[in-house]
């Protein structure tokens, strides 16, 4: 097992607690995933996706309405799928999407994806569980493949963390063992597990990054 901290992502305290986080993880995935999608510039259109801890599915959602011949897969865990079922049967896409019970640190993430979509994870894992998410991201994508990533910005040494951002890393420290991960760090760990044409944006407050894997030999 991986579980360094008593992480409350993989240990609720209530289900109270978890009903109002998802409420909002969806209510966030709303607003935002029209524009992870614009900036991603998908092409040629992808056919298969795996959104890792995807949660209430509005992401995976937003891929299927942009690409027709999309099919996702969401890992997550069970209260999680509980949580993101009703949404995806509201939007008439039961065929399309479909969850995979486990834990992302310990599951196996299957393989031959197109995309492998982490959405605002980073900053809920250490450093050693982001290297192994971000490793499985590599071994779960097809040759020509992209890891897509939305997180917090973190702009690194040369710049400066807001107050509002640092109170929130600070949050993620103590409640999940993780913190908001800079730029540089992020680029870095993609770099040496073997990604290539890497490109990030931001909105608003994320940092947007995409890198391809152009060969199955790390």
């Amino acid at each position: 097992m991986y579980y360094i901290c008593a992480n409350f992502h993989f240990n609720p305290q209530s289900a109270t607690c978890f009903a109002n986080y998802y409420e909002m993880l969806k209510s966030s995935g709303q607003q935002t995933a029209s524009n992870v999608l614009k900036w991603a510039k998908l092409n040629p259109p992808p056919k298969r996706l795996l959104d890792v801890a995807g949660g209430p599915a509005e992401y995976s959602i937003a891929f299927c309405q942009k690409y027709p011949d999309l099919k996702a897969d969401i890992l997550d865990l069970p209260n999680a799928i509980e949580a993101g079922l009703p949404q995806i049967e509201q939007a008439g896409l039961g065929s399309r999407i479909q969850y995979i019970e486990g834990n992302l640190l310990d599951t196996d993430w299957g393989n031959n994806y197109d995309v492998v979509f982490l959405s605002n994870i980073l900053h809920c894992l250490t450093a050693e569980q982001c290297e192994i998410a971000l490793r499985k991201a590599f071994q779960a994508l097809r040759v020509g493949g992209t890891v897509l990533i939305n997180d917090l910005f973190h702009p690194g040494e040369q710049g400066k963390l807001s107050s509002p951002m640092s109170l929130f890393s600070l949050i993620y420290y103590v409640t999940c063992g993780g913190r908001i991960w800079p730029q540089p760090t992020i680029l870095d760990w993609l770099t040496r597990l073997g990604f290539h044409q890497i490109r990030t944006g931001r909105y608003r407050l994320a940092l947007l990054v995409s890198a391809e894997k152009l060969s199955a030999e790390r």
